[in-house]
């Protein structure tokens, strides 16, 4: 199981491999959600050895471990699924260079890439959609209500300060 954000806690980790059939997770984790030990000053030492780079802790039981790795930022991989080994690279693109650059991927960042498919760019679009369907229902609410009350003066009606919204297309607000 492969989680963005939420489930792989080291508590979340340590309840399912306890079970008779293990789930196995792995995934990143936010800053504030990880223990002190793995939040160390090593952020320099890893920023300087440049992206790609990253720290392995493996918990006393050998069954689940964390990594801290470097890309643009410091990013969290705890996971019982693998770990950094075997390394492979990858293509990624330099802002400071502004060219592709060859960098070090981890087996857990790969695993990761793989099974998660863009879900943390799908969370964008669906608040974006959902956005948009506000913004039209709320200009259907305003045109039905000044259609109802069109007896009104115009300076009694309410948003009547505001600019006419004229729609060119289905989806233009």
């Amino acid at each position: 199981m492969h989680e963005w954000n939420s489930l792989p806690s080291a508590t979340c980790q340590k309840y399912v491999r306890g079970k008779p059939n293990p789930i196995t997770l792995a995934g990143t984790i936010m800053n504030n959600r990880v223990s002190k030990q793995i939040v160390s000053n090593k952020d320099n030492e890893l920023k300087k050895a440049g992206r790609g780079s990253f720290d392995l802790l493996i918990r006393e039981d050998k069954n689940t471990g964390a990594i801290k790795l470097f890309d643009s930022r410091p990013v969290h991989f705890p996971s019982s699924v693998c770990g950094a080994d075997p390394l492979d690279s990858c293509i990624r693109w330099s802002k400071a260079e502004r060219k592709y650059i060859e960098v070090k991927q981890q087996a857990v960042v790969k695993s990761y890439n793989a099974n998660m498919a863009g879900v943390d760019l799908l969370d964008g679009v669906s608040v974006r959609w959902y956005d948009e369907y506000v913004k039209v229902e709320i200009l259907r609410e305003l045109e039905e209500f000044q259609e109802r009350d069109s007896g009104w003066a115009a300076s009694e009606r309410p948003f009547s300060s505001h600019r006419q919204v004229q729609r060119s297309g289905p989806h233009t607000v």
